[in-house]
């Protein structure tokens, strides 16, 4: 998302239309103003002039009713499932307040599915299946890193098996003394109850 900026200052914008009048910048130096008829446009700067424009907002004061509450379009990483579904709800209820501002109504929608998308994240995290890939996915840190301690050369990856949750594939080169019976006889206590697949590397 980009942070509007309120401001009436003019600096580098050389040529810029008299008859509207600045009161904004995004933070990709895209400047806002507003028509004789009140309504705020935003100016897409590199085109060489000023006649690339679209309808913002319908107002100034919806203009700054949406400055006032951008910050709520910035989701932090820790936000939990019911914090997100909370926030979702707000932005919703936010977006159909903004009929007519298209800028803010773009924006919220960005959001809102970039949280949709976070919740959906959770939620599967959270299943049975998504705590089966979690589990599998630190044993295969876990066997990755006992290589490495009892001196395998670099390159051993151990990943998921797509078909099998039970399984948990070796690559690697497969070379004396790092054969398949090495490699196993190391992982087997790491990984417990899972099966271990070879697969040689070209």
């Amino acid at each position: 998302m980009t942070f509007l900026t309120l401001t009436n200052d003019r600096t580098g914008l050389d040529g810029f239309p008299a008859e509207f009048t600045l009161v904004a910048h995004d933070d990709l130096g895209d400047p806002l103003a507003v028509d004789g008829r009140g309504v705020v446009h935003v100016f897409a700067h590199g085109h060489g002039d000023w006649s690339h424009k679209f309808q913002a907002f319908a107002s100034v004061n919806a203009m700054q009713r949406y400055v006032a509450c951008q910050s709520r379009l910035e989701i932090a990483h820790d936000m939990d499932l019911e914090s997100l579904q909370q926030r979702k709800l707000e932005l919703e209820a936010f977006s159909k307040e903004m009929k007519g501002s298209n800028y803010a109504r773009q924006q919220i929608s960005e959001t809102v599915s970039a949280v949709r998308d976070r919740i959906a994240d959770l939620r599967f995290a959270a299943s049975k299946r998504g705590r089966s890939i979690a589990e599998r996915h630190a044993v295969g840190t876990l066997c990755e890193q006992a290589l490495r301690a009892a001196g395998a050369p670099e390159g051993w990856m151990v990943r998921l098996h797509v078909d099998k949750p039970k399984a948990l594939c070796i690559v690697g080169t497969f070379a004396p003394p790092w054969d398949e019976a090495r490699v196993v006889e190391v992982l087997r206590p790491v990984a417990g109850n899972y099966e271990l697949l070879c697969f040689k590397r070209p």
